[in-house]
């Protein structure tokens, strides 16, 4: 898993952790200050296909943790 994507699925656990509903792109793109929400799309994109993170098409706040990571134990 490269930092970017630790960094979003740090995120994305956390918000999980917090609120108990998923967090939108642009919640993601808020947490870690980016520019781009493209940016944030493709590494959420990423960890769905690595099988991080699931996500329901046509579904808003969909994203959530479906594996854990391998690189802090949790």
């Amino acid at each position: 898993m490269t930092p970017a994507q630790k960094n979003v699925y740090r995120v994305i656990k956390e918000w999980w952790a917090l609120y108990h509903f998923g967090p939108t792109y642009d919640d993601i793109r808020f947490c870690l200050m980016h520019e781009s929400k493209s940016s944030v799309w493709k590494t959420v994109n990423r960890l769905v296909k690595k099988g991080y993170l699931k996500r329901t098409p046509g579904m808003s706040r969909s994203i959530t943790v479906t594996k854990k990571n391998p690189d802090d134990g949790t």
